[in-house]
């Protein structure tokens, strides 16, 4: 069972983002049926559904591109280390070592 999860954690991944994607297109939708007039008297809901368009728009798409690799370790070049605070570097180092 636990092996069937793993082969289907990348898809379920990818799916959810195009849901949160659609999600954002329905948010969107709604934003355009307030039908805004004039600059400066918006509804409080329509910061509101333009937030959550961007917040799931933003989600949707990183999900459904990058999947399971958006959670990837990176590898931050030598050139940036003295930028990282000392603290930082010596937890991790000792992380990786472990």
């Amino acid at each position: 069972m636990a092996q069937i999860m793993l082969r289907r954690w990348p898809w379920l991944l990818h799916g959810g983002g195009v849901i949160l994607f659609m999600m954002a297109g329905a948010s969107e939708h709604g934003l355009a049926a307030i039908g805004l007039g004039h600059a400066g008297h918006e509804p409080p809901l329509a910061y509101l559904l333009a937030l959550a368009t961007f917040l799931l728009a933003s989600a949707g798409v990183a999900l459904a591109v990058m999947g399971p690799r958006l959670f990837r370790k990176v590898v931050v070049a030598d050139r940036w280390l003295p930028h990282v605070p000392a603290a930082f570097r010596e937890h991790h180092k000792a992380e990786d070592q472990s």
